[in-house]
């Protein structure tokens, strides 16, 4: 439920920015700049969450459909990617806040070698610098966290461990 109020907070105070933004640039304010690149953060951290959710479930049904075969210790393919169990997956985190509400989200589980990992980590670091502080007591703490977590090149687990965990 925590998750749902920061997303609609940060929608609202993103389109918010937005509003602001346009407006201050048609009447020839540079600073209206400033506010668009909020408004993209603010805006684009929700999405981001969102779309990397939906790859997280698919990775699940797909692992769960093919747990039996990876448990014998058989190569599976995904996304051009051969998996076997000690195969390392790894997730990294982002922390949202929002004055006393904190909350930390994870990335979907990412095929050491796969592409986009360096992409998703720089996200994922970025959206926590901007939007994991704002929160108190937990988010300046959560925020060194996943900085520290994500930095060290985020949770890295075999594919047998990621299996365990999610069971």
């Amino acid at each position: 439920m925590w998750a749902f109020v920061i997303f609609m907070i940060y929608l609202g105070l993103g389109a918010s920015f937005l509003y602001i933004g346009i407006d201050e640039i048609i009447h020839g304010d540079i600073v209206g700049f400033f506010s668009l690149i909020i408004s993209v953060i603010m805006i684009g951290a929700p999405l981001f969450i969102t779309i990397e959710r939906r790859k997280s479930n698919s990775f699940l049904k797909g692992l769960t459909k093919n747990n039996p075969a990876i448990r014998s210790g058989n190569h599976l393919r995904y996304e051009d990617m051969q998996i076997s169990p000690a195969t390392e997956v790894v997730q990294f985190e982002i922390c949202l806040s929002w004055i006393i509400v904190s909350h930390i989200f994870y990335s979907s589980p990412l095929i050491k070698g796969q592409h986009g990992v360096l992409r998703t980590r720089l996200i994922c670091l970025l959206l926590t610098l901007c939007l994991g502080w704002w929160g108190l007591p937990w988010g300046p703490v959560w925020t060194l966290k996943v900085l520290r977590t994500n930095i060290l090149g985020g949770e890295k687990l075999t594919m047998a461990e990621f299996i365990r965990r999610e069971e």
